[in-house]
């Protein structure tokens, strides 16, 4: 099946009512590209034809297929800028988050994405589609019949006993309620009455944004910096030194007696969400639990987070005999987002 009829079957088949009801919705009023935005799947109502529409064309659009015939079409200004995961990550969850007019008529459908790797690092996508409906002129709805009739007699040959029985009921219950004789074939006069009563589809524009968590999740492993930097290949290889740093990081029980003595080491930051470009991360160490303003003299100066990339900070510091508490802060844009305790 090429491309022009994969998608004259999927506006087939919604009419028909296969697709409809099959993914739940919920509503939203805020713009995907809103970092503090977190969008939920809910499961308020089911999916309008034209929606169901639009999360396959989604999905189809992901693999590089876009509409290509009248009553599913891309606009000719149309925007596609979506996004594919990093290699290695796999969907874990994707569903409806919200639908909406925007200012301009277009329908919006929002699709949020899950997606995360075997390390256990996470990224969100919020995917949007957005599109017009219209009623076909009447040379369009006798092109469309045409094309229609054509394809149903080609899928009819091709599909399970099944499928043609299921095909043949939704076709009579169509024909009864357009007062035709109910025979369950897609002739010349259905077809006409189906195209006269669709609505064509026509997509301005398929976006995706990244979603960020308002708490990022990170690991934090501390390493001699002399062992480190002995074998950097095996330490200081961002994430593929993940595996190796958690085995070989030194002991909280241990960590402690090590301060004592004093000694230079490494602290390995490993964020396991996505952050915004040029995010300021900083590491700072205390004898206060929670970090006081004044408290800035082992504090190292920001690095940042960029593209897309999940962050990796390394960050050294000096221990001189350290008898009283200490505390390794983690801070993003100044604030801390966690505590470790080391002595």
């Amino acid at each position: 099946m090429n491309i022009k009829s994969i998608f004259l079957f999927i506006a087939l088949l919604v009419i028909l009512g296969f697709t409809s009801g099959c993914v739940t919705s919920g509503s939203s009023t805020k713009a995907p590209a809103t970092p503090a935005y977190q969008p939920q799947i809910t499961g308020e109502k089911s999916l309008y034809p034209d929606e169901q529409v639009a999360v396959t064309t989604l999905a189809l659009a992901k693999k590089g297929i876009l509409p290509q015939n009248g009553v599913i079409s891309m606009a000719p200004d149309a925007t596609v800028t979506l996004a594919q995961p990093a290699s290695g990550f796999s969907v874990t969850q994707e569903g409806v988050t919200g639908i909406r007019q925007l200012q301009n008529g277009d329908i919006a459908v929002e699709v949020l994405c899950e997606y995360q790797d075997s390390l256990g690092r996470k990224a969100s996508m919020l995917d949007m589609v957005t599109y017009t409906l219209r009623h076909p002129t009447g040379q369009e709805a006798t092109t469309v019949s045409k094309n229609m009739v054509a394809e149903y007699k080609t899928t009819m040959e091709n599909c399970t006993p099944e499928m043609q029985q299921q095909t043949m009921e939704s076709i009579k219950t169509f024909q009864t309620s357009a007062g035709l004789t109910p025979d369950g074939v897609l002739g010349p006069q259905t077809a006409m009455a189906m195209a006269q009563g669709m609505e064509f589809q026509e997509f301005t524009g398929l976006i995706s944004a990244p979603i960020y968590s308002t708490t990022p999740r990170f690991e934090i492993y501390f390493i001699d910096e002399v062992v480190a930097k002995s074998a950097p290949d095996t330490y200081l290889k961002g994430f593929n030194s993940l595996e190796t740093v958690r085995i070989k990081a030194i002991p909280a029980a241990q960590f402690a007696a090590r301060a004592k003595s004093g000694g230079k080491y490494l602290a390995l930051i490993y964020f396991m969400d996505q952050l915004p470009k040029d995010t300021p991360i900083q590491i700072g160490l205390s004898e206060f639990s929670t970090r006081k303003d004044n408290d800035r003299k082992a504090t190292m100066k920001p690095m940042y987070a960029t593209g897309r990339d999940w962050p990796v900070v390394v960050a050294p510091f000096s221990l001189k005999k350290v008898n009283s508490k200490l505390y390794a802060h983690v801070l993003i844009s100044g604030k801390i987002a966690g505590t470790t305790k080391l002595k």
